[in-house]
């Protein structure tokens, strides 16, 4: 809560003064508001006016950023602010020390040991993304005493309740990351975690440091999502691994228009989704390898046999040596590609056959990883391997969903917010929609 102390004008200098006193002694790195401040409107108004032209002194008039008590963006020019000052109401506006004022007077040793604290102290703003290696989350990740909510473009960490205040659990570990987002490299080939100053700033020294050791420097670029809700905006799409649930979901709805069992037996929202199920922490071939099995789960071992069983013969005739015959079980896609072919009949073969074997990848991906001992490298190719893997399953279950809606004679109803909504792609700079995914012409059942 912004103190409501007041403060007598006398000169220019005793007011920075002021400012400065209150910014580094408020528990959130506050502005000083302009109504606090006590004396001729016509003096504060040229005092304040000199101490921008100056450069020591910059105002937040809540324009830009709505709250402005905090110093959430980086501040306008001091030509802007002046000609801002002088035109539109200041009546809740709020007075900071610009940086180079902090960085003459600020002793960088009563903040050692917490860097993101320290930058706040010499004027960085709060919502300033700083960029980190996914690596900074494993120690969250592995520990089961936090809660890692962690969606696609953005998460929260925690410690569960019960952990909480116990013994053998160190005070300094006990924190609290109320936000964080990922972001990409302008090549999209490197997945980065994101954080905003002021987020950084409540975690304890220790943990300060251990992400400051991670933090990275380069060309990256805030999640356009996370970006929106930072700021007060609903998300504008989904994630790939979204996506592709709302297609395994609609494909059992599909299923049941045509007055059948679900084509698979799990869903996998809310809780049930895989934490393995999301993109990589760490490119490692192991960790890729867990995906890759996840994924396999999700799909062929997820297919229900019952759906098939009544139309399709569930066992080929395997001969063996001399005229021997024995009877060996099909796999789940086998039963689904024969049951394709016998429902519905592709004008183009090449979309039929790319479904199959996309599945039939994903399922040697994980036939791979269950019968070698493989190192486990670290590998950056594997972000890119795994995009594109993800991104051909989810090409496939939209196949799949409208290969079977249209064996049904009811149109199936497709969520309008489904039809509209961009999905996060990312194999090029731009997201497409789900909607804008043509309705393929080569299926008549």
């Amino acid at each position: 809560m912004v103190s409501r102390t007041f403060v007598t004008y006398s000169t220019p200098q005793q007011l920075l003064t002021e400012v400065t006193v209150f910014y580094l002694n408020s528990r959130e790195f506050n502005g000083l508001p302009i109504y606090v401040i006590r004396g001729t409107k016509e003096d504060i108004e040229a005092a304040i006016c000199e101490l921008i032209r100056r450069g020591e002194l910059n105002v937040c008039l809540g324009d830009v950023f709505p709250n402005p008590h905090i110093q959430a963006l980086e501040p306008e020019s001091p030509e802007v602010q002046l000609d801002k000052f002088r035109r539109l109401s200041t009546e809740h506006a709020c007075l900071y020390p610009s940086r180079a004022h902090l960085r003459e007077i600020v002793h960088r040793q009563d903040y050692a040991g917490r860097p993101f604290t320290l930058n706040l102290a010499l004027g960085e703003p709060r919502l300033i993304p700083h960029y980190f290696d996914l690596t900074v989350l494993e120690i969250y990740r592995n520990d089961p005493r936090y809660h890692y909510d962690v969606a696609d473009s953005e998460g929260a960490i925690s410690v569960k309740d019960k952990h909480y205040g116990s013994p053998g659990f160190r005070e300094a570990d006990q924190i609290l990351m109320k936000s964080f987002g990922f972001g990409y490299s302008n090549d999209l080939n490197q997945r980065v975690v994101v954080a905003y100053q002021y987020y950084l700033h409540l975690l304890s020294p220790e943990h300060q440091q251990l992400w400051a050791a991670k933090e990275i420097r380069g060309n990256y670029f805030v999640h356009p999502d996370y970006k929106r809700t930072t700021f007060g905006h609903m998300p504008e799409g989904i994630s790939i691994f979204q996506a592709f649930l709302e297609e395994l979901s609609l494909t059992n709805q599909a299923s049941a228009q045509i007055k059948r069992i679900p084509m698979f037996q799990c869903e996998y929202y809310g809780k049930d989704r895989p934490r393995e199920f999301g993109f990589l922490i760490r490119p490692t071939v192991r960790e890729y390898e867990t995906f890759a099995t996840t994924l396999d789960k999700m799909i062929s071992e997820n297919l229900d046999r019952k759906f098939f069983i009544d139309e399709i013969d569930e066992y080929r005739e395997v001969k063996q040596s001399g005229d021997t015959v024995s009877m060996e079980q099909k796999g789940t896609i086998s039963l689904l590609s024969e049951w394709l072919d016998s429902h519905v009949r592709f004008q183009d073969p090449e979309i039929k056959r790319k479904l199959v074997k996309t599945l039939q990848d994903i399922r040697k991906e994980r036939s791979i990883a269950a019968h070698l001992i493989t190192d486990n490298q670290f590998d950056m190719s594997l972000v890119v391997k795994q995009r594109d893997l993800m991104s051909r399953a989810y090409s496939a279950m939209m196949t799949l969903r409208k290969a079977l809606q249209l064996c049904s004679l009811v149109d199936l109803e497709i969520p309008s917010w489904y039809q509209k909504v961009k999905v996060w792609k990312y194999r090029s700079s731009i997201a497409f929609r789900s909607s804008a995914v043509p309705f393929p012409p080569h299926f008549r059942c």
